[in-house]
């Protein structure tokens, strides 16, 4: 993975506990804060990293899945809190040191993962996804009606390798799709998008897109949003659609766009967690075998992605995400049966054994 500067940092109230994240989507915040209730901590507000930092030592450092911090503070006590260790196949060298490694339990940590950290440094944790988002957003009273709405959201797009390919031809083409076959289907259902600030911009600009509501709500106000979705279309991400799993949304995947999301989307299908995935078949196979070297893996990757998009979509629009677009409206991907599945699935994530945070209290008391 290439180096993540500018990253998220915070410290806790108190003052003894800093707190840093990878800059991409909401997932990695959404993790710290919920870790920090778990520890009766609060925090001060988010800022991004510059290279000086302030001559001042820390308890402990939380840092969620940022594998190269720069110019980091001296603290007593560094754990790794990471959504990814069912990827890894390695930790980054720069966390190598730490003291302890708290893997995020959507799925199964890498075996080879396991090989070389101690056991006694290496605990399994509930995912860290945020439910408590449930306060009135004002701004649905315009845009709810009785059938509901459809709800589409381009979360965690920004990572180092991404590029404007990355961030504009799947989302363009799956807004069109959609927008097409709710005519055709004389769907009156509003068509809500959630996506960062900055593209949203852009797409607003697109006359087609004109009847698209555009958000870029807090991750609060998404909470309150996708409570009251009657379809959920979003890439298979981690904290989204598990937030949607387990709030019974009929949850849609669109295709995938960036190195994580390929692989989460393969893990999905092991699991039987995602049934039909526009032109998934055909990116899966033209991305080829990968291992978990995520160094190594991401950037050939997303070039991968960026070949596969400018030869099957950027061309024309693909017949393909038109038919999937109707099936989505018609509710014929989710079946009831899946939103079982995958509620039961979250009941089994979060039956591990509790790690005792105590531990943790007791250092930074």
């Amino acid at each position: 993975m290439a180096p993540m500067t500018p990253y998220y940092f915070s410290h806790s109230k108190c003052g003894k506990v800093r707190i840093i994240t990878a800059p991409f989507g909401y997932g990695p915040r959404v993790a710290a804060e919920t870790m920090v209730k778990l520890l009766n901590l609060t925090i001060d507000d988010w800022q991004l990293n510059s290279v000086t930092t302030k001559k001042t030592t820390f308890k402990v450092t939380l840092n969620f899945g940022v594998s190269q911090p720069v110019n980091e503070p001296e603290t007593s006590f560094k754990i790794w809190i990471d959504c990814l260790m069912w990827l890894r196949n390695n930790i980054p060298q720069e966390v190598a040191d730490y003291d302890l490694f708290l893997a995020e339990n959507f799925f199964k940590t890498n075996p080879f993962l396991l090989k070389q950290i101690p056991e006694s440094k290496s605990k399994d944790i509930t995912p860290l996804y945020s439910l408590n988002g449930y306060s009135s957003f004002s701004r649905l009273k315009n845009i709810q009606n009785q059938d509901g709405y459809i709800l589409v959201s381009f979360g965690g797009i920004e990572t180092p390798y991404t590029t404007d390919i990355h961030r504009f031809a799947i989302p363009r083409v799956v807004l069109e799709s959609l927008i097409f076959a709710s005519g055709k289907l004389d769907d009156k259902r509003k068509i809500i998008c959630c996506l960062p600030l900055h593209i949203r911009k852009q797409l607003q600009q697109n006359p087609s897109f004109s009847k698209i509501h555009f958000l870029s709500p807090t991750h609060e106000e998404f909470l309150s949003i996708l409570k009251t979705a009657s379809i959920y279309v979003v890439q298979p991400g981690l904290y989204g659609p598990f937030e949607a799993f387990e709030n019974n949304i009929p949850t849609v995947f669109m295709t995938p766009f960036s190195y994580t999301q390929v692989c989460q989307a393969r893990v999905y299908d092991r699991e039987n967690l995602a049934e039909y995935i526009p032109m998934w078949s055909l990116l899966n196979s033209e991305i080829g075998n990968m291992c978990g070297d995520i160094i190594n893996e991401e950037e050939i990757c997303f070039k991968n992605i960026t070949n596969f998009i400018e030869k099957y979509i950027n061309s024309n629009f693909p017949d393909t995400y038109f038919n999937w677009a109707q099936m989505v409206l018609r509710n014929e991907i989710v079946t009831s049966d899946l939103i079982n599945k995958r509620k039961q699935y979250i009941v089994k994530c979060k039956s591990i054994k509790a790690y005792q945070l105590h531990k943790i209290q007791k250092i930074i008391l």
